[in-house]
């Protein structure tokens, strides 16, 4: 029998990259139903139409290029550890992300950055590789069918790119992600499957490392400034910071005009420069400190220009921590990927090279509104969101904790440090929810920077 199931596909991703030696070069992907893999052709129209009792009509087709293979599938997030933290899906990411190769626990792109690491402690993959023109040509995607018994029948996608990861929190299912991408051309590969021989399959068959989306958490807190009511954290401390400038005066003895700096500071002085308990001599001038941790201390000794003296607490400024239950939600990763293909006439052109376009990192957080503002709860971010009219682009440390934060896994850690929340908005049903439109946005508004978000993965153990 001829005829292929679904049900009998298995998929396999390949780096083909010569830096591996020694590594795996391939990963087995466990799907769910409902994958797809396609190429179309975009082809010419050329009609001919006269007039006259006895005319010429007709219509010719003309084939002019390729276009790029669209693939679909959903995996399950599945964080294992066996000596080292990794997942099934960790290969896609790596694809995502921009990486090229696969060596000795590291993901990286061409240059040499490390895009993904997979070690004792966690698996965690950044963006700090992805401001790339062009992702990776080195990787393949294998579709295999092969019944009990039969033989394989085997499809294969050449330079194979990663454009878009989603995956939603439904309180009441088991965390999935969706992936989608490109490719420049399938190819029947027969029976073959010399492609993807040896691939890596860990954790596929166990069930302990599914992670259920009903224990996940948010933590949500404003690091820019504090609208409406303070949190706790936000209580207490002599002073949020120094920012007028002052310059230390010999007064009797040189240890009598010390600064003592005791935990970590940020600004002119920080913890770069200064080892807790370490002194400034006279004659410095500081322009700014401000804190990094709420247990900072500065002692002022001597005598000083201004009227600073005696010793500062240091508190966290312009917080205000945010309890927000999940009802539901989403998280999006977009490369917005684009292909170049020549225009040649008299051949069919295949697609040349992908190109990357804005990355965008979104999503959406879904909760019951609850006015309970001595919890700050999420009535309580809506009232401070929409009263903030002077904030053009808003702060948000936002983490979403899939599957729980404990240390045993597995669970996936979103990290979005600097994300910006849009209002919410109010959905009238029989109890009224809020739906939470935020994005990651790379820190002070410099998009030279790649710190928009990472992702930690925490495995459990199968050893």
């Amino acid at each position: 029998m001829a005829l292929q199931f679904s049900r009998d596909a298995s998929v396999y991703v390949k780096t083909t990259s010569t830096l591996n030696s020694g590594n795996p070069t391939a990963w087995k992907i466990g799907v769910l139903d409902g994958f797809s893999f396609s190429q179309a052709i975009n082809a010419s129209e050329i009609t001919v139409n006269e007039a006259g009792v006895t005319s010429r009509r007709a219509r010719l087709l003309f084939n002019d290029s390729l276009a790029p293979v669209e693939w679909s599938f959903s995996t399950y997030a599945r964080p294992t550890k066996s000596t080292n933290h990794i997942a099934p899906e960790q290969s896609l990411w790596a694809m995502l992300l921009g990486a090229d190769s696969y060596n000795n626990g590291l993901f990286k792109n061409a240059e040499g950055t490390t895009v993904g690491t997979s070690d004792a402690t966690d698996l965690d993959f950044t963006l700090e590789g992805s401001n790339v023109s062009s992702l990776s040509d080195a990787w393949e995607i294998y579709f295999s069918f092969k019944p009990a018994g039969g033989t394989a029948q085997v499809y294969k996608v050449t330079k194979a790119v990663v454009n878009n990861v989603t995956m939603d929190f439904d309180i009441d299912g088991i965390a999935t992600l969706q992936w989608s991408g490109f490719g420049a051309q399938v190819s029947d590969e027969g029976a073959s499957e010399v492609g993807y021989s040896g691939a890596l399959d860990i954790g596929l068959d166990k069930t302990s490392n599914f992670i259920r989306n009903r224990i996940s958490t948010v933590d949500l807190i404003r690091t820019d400034k504090l609208v409406g009511s303070p949190a706790a954290e936000s209580a207490g401390g002599e002073i949020y910071q120094i920012t007028s400038g002052y310059t230390l005066v010999d007064n009797t003895s040189p240890a009598a005009d010390e600064i003592v700096v005791s935990g970590d500071v940020t600004g002119d002085i920080s913890s770069g420069d200064l080892v807790s308990g370490t002194s400034i001599p006279n004659g410095t001038t500081v322009d700014s400190i401000s804190y990094a941790s709420p247990s900072t201390t500065i002692t002022l000794s001597g005598q000083t220009t201004g009227p600073l003296s005696g010793t500062y607490n240091f508190w966290t400024p312009n917080r205000d921590v945010y309890n927000i239950v999940l009802t539901g939600g989403s998280i999006s990763i977009e490369n917005n990927v684009s292909y170049l293909t020549p225009e040649e006439l008299g051949v069919v052109n295949s697609p040349l090279a992908n190109i990357t376009g804005a990355r965008s990192i979104s999503g959406n957080l879904t909760c019951y509104l609850d006015n309970n503002t001595a919890l700050s709860k999420s009535g309580e971010l809506f009232a401070d969101l929409v009263s903030d009219t002077s904030t053009v682009r808003n702060i948000f440390d936002l983490a979403v904790n899939v599957g729980g934060t404990t240390s045993t896994g597995p669970n996936i850690k979103f990290d979005l440090p600097t994300a910006h929340l849009e209002i919410p908005v109010v959905n009238v049903e029989d109890l009224l929810t809020l739906d939470i439109a935020f994005h990651g946005q790379p820190s002070g508004g410099n998009v030279d920077l790649t710190n928009e978000m990472t992702v930690v993965y925490t495995g459990i153990d199968i050893t």
